[in-house]
């Protein structure tokens, strides 16, 4: 019997059942977009076989064309325990909003080294293995100037003498809320212990 009752709504009000399906749909779409506006989930760099940010932002193929990113003042060799101020630059002419996740480790996947963070522009999340993820905040994905965008943060180098390798996805973001029309590029960066 309830069955029955049950077809028989949906057949009798088809446009607000649709309605309710959608209206679902757009509130969870909205709460894992507020969610991932300070940064996706841990894991998203591209590096040791972790997704991307295409995971979520499809639109474009990963690294096509036209995006700069560098991450300035990395020495080529580091000395252990030594902090390293660094610059994080995406460059892309569609630039409107920013976003990234870094994460730096030993060849075997192991963290290598800190992250100091001095403002509310950035963030760090705990991985699993225990690694960890810098990020943008929401009011760091604002700051983009002209075409570019910069974040700033400290490294502190690991006490081992094992070569490091950062990895970063970056996403070129159109400030319109959604996962829709952003690109993602990846990138790593190696470096060896002095």
């Amino acid at each position: 019997m309830v069955l029955i009752r049950e077809r028989l709504v949906v057949r009798a009000f088809p446009r607000a059942a649709g309605a309710l399906l959608a209206a679902g749909a757009c509130a969870l779409a909205a709460t894992r977009l507020a969610a991932y506006s300070s940064g996706p989930p841990p894991g998203h760099t591209a590096g040791f076989g972790e997704p991307a940010c295409t995971a979520c932002h499809y639109d474009y193929d990963l690294n096509e064309p036209g995006a700069t990113i560098r991450l300035d003042s990395l020495p080529r060799h580091y000395r252990a325990g030594q902090t390293y101020p660094l610059t994080l630059v995406l460059r892309h002419a569609e630039l409107k909003r920013g976003g990234f996740q870094l994460s730096a480790r030993h060849a075997d996947g192991t963290q290598a080294g800190a992250f100091v963070i001095a403002d509310t522009l950035l963030l760090t999340l705990r991985g699993k293995a225990g690694v960890d993820y810098l990020s943008h905040t929401m009011a760091g994905a604002d700051r983009v100037s002209g075409d570019s965008i910069t974040w700033r943060f400290l490294w502190v180098a690991p006490a081992s003498r094992q070569n490091v390798v950062f990895n970063v996805a970056v996403n070129v973001a159109n400030r319109d809320a959604s996962e829709f029309g952003d690109r993602i590029f990846a990138r790593s960066f190696a470096i060896s212990a002095q």
